[in-house]
C-alpha cells in the first residue's frame, strides 16, 4: 500500500522523545515539571511568572483553606490561600490590609488570572449574635450596618477594619466578575454584612444569587445557617437545610480555647468553623465543591 499524502514521519531534528522539541504551532507544550505557585512574599515582588499558567482559583480570608484543598484535589490550579494565620494549608501569612499584598491581588485579577474568587469575609463585627446581654456589645444594627454611633474608640477601630474587609471583598468580586470570572462570598445567614448598601450594589451589578444552607447538613456540629452569595448558578446544589435527626451544638456561653489558653465565647470559637473548614471535614461537601470548581474551570464539562 502506498502511504497517504502528507508527512507521516517525524523530522530528524524533532523527535517525540526529544525533551527539547517544541510543540506544534498553536498548541501549548506541556511543562516538563509541574508549576509550583510562589508564596505571596514572592508574588508581591513579581507576579508575572503566573501569566503563562492558570487561570487560578483564589481564596481570600481562607481560614484553614478547605476550599483550596477541594480545588487542588480536582487538579485545578490555585493561588496560595490568603489568611493572616498560618495553618496546614496556609504556608505563609498574607494580610489584605497590607497595601502591597492587596495591590498584587488586584493586579493578578486585572490580568484575568483568576477564574473564581472565594471570600470568607470575617463576620465578627457584623454578627447578629452581639447583644446587650452581658457579652460583647453590638457594634452594628440593621439600621446602621456600617457601625453604631457612640462606640468606644476600640470598637470604632474594629468596625473600621470590618468595613475595610467588606470594601475589599466587593472591590475584588466586582473586578473578577467584570473580567468574565465568578465569585462566591460566605457569611452567616443573619450577618449584618448582607444589609449594607455595598452588598446591595454588588448584587445589583452582578445579578448574584443567594444560596442559603445549614452547615450541619454537611457535618458541622452546630446548625450555623450560612449564606453563599454566588455569581454562578452551579452552587445552587448546596442549598440544603438541616435534615433533622441529630443534636446541634449550642453556641451559647463560653468554651476553653487551648490556643489562647482562656475561655472564649462559643460564638467566637464557632467563627473559625468557616465553610472552608466545613468543606475540609466533610468528604461529601469536599467532593461537591471540587466538582463545581472543576466545571467552572472547564466550562465545556458543565
Amino acid at each position: 500500500m502506498e502511504a497517504p499524502p502528507g508527512q507521516w514521519s517525524c523530522p530528524a531534528t524533532v523527535c517525540h522523545d526529544d525533551p527539547s522539541a517544541s510543540a506544534p504551532s498553536g498548541r501549548k507544550a506541556a511543562d516538563p515539571e509541574p508549576f509550583t505557585v510562589p508564596g505571596w512574599s514572592q508574588l508581591t515582588e513579581d507576579f508575572t511568572i503566573l501569566r503563562s499558567h492558570g487561570p487560578f482559583f483564589l481564596d481570600i480570608f481562607a481560614g484553614q483553606a478547605g476550599i483550596t484543598e477541594a480545588v487542588q484535589l480536582m487538579g485545578v490550579p490555585a493561588l496560595p490561600p490568603v489568611d493572616v494565620v498560618v495553618s496546614d494549608l496556609v504556608n505563609e501569612a498574607a494580610d489584605v490590609l497590607d497595601l502591597a499584598v492587596w495591590e498584587t491581588i488586584m493586579a493578578i485579577i486585572a490580568a484575568k488570572l483568576v477564574f473564581l474568587l472565594h471570600c470568607g469575609t470575617p463576620c465578627n463585627t457584623f454578627t447578629a449574635a452581639r447583644k446587650d446581654d452581658g457579652g460583647p456589645p453590638p457594634l452594628r444594627s440593621r439600621d446602621a450596618p456600617l457601625g453604631l454611633p457612640g462606640l468606644s474608640w476600640q470598637n470604632q477601630a474594629l468596625v473600621f477594619m470590618g468595613n475595610l474587609f467588606l470594601i475589599r471583598t466587593c472591590e475584588a468580586c466586582t473586578l473578577v466578575f467584570n473580567l468574565g470570572g465568578n465569585f462566591t462570598i460566605e457569611n452567616p445567614l443573619l450577618s449584618l454584612m448582607w444589609a449594607t448598601a455595598m452588598m446591595d450594589q454588588l448584587v445589583h451589578d452582578t445579578r448574584a444569587l443567594a444560596v442559603d444552607f445549614d452547615q450541619c447538613a454537611f457535618g458541622a456540629p452546630s446548625k450555623k445557617p450560612t449564606r453563599l452569595l454566588c455569581s454562578a448558578e452551579h452552587f445552587e446544589v448546596l442549598q440544603v437545610l438541616c435534615p433533622g435527626g441529630h443534636v446541634h451544638e449550642s453556641l451559647r456561653g463560653k468554651v476553653f480555647d487551648p490556643l489562647q489558653g482562656k475561655l472564649v465565647f462559643k460564638t467566637k470559637a464557632a467563627q473559625v468553623y468557616s465553610l472552608g473548614l466545613c468543606v475540609r471535614r466533610s468528604p461529601a461537601l469536599l467532593m461537591i465543591y471540587g466538582k463545581i470548581l472543576f466545571m467552572l474551570y472547564n466550562p465545556r464539562c458543565s
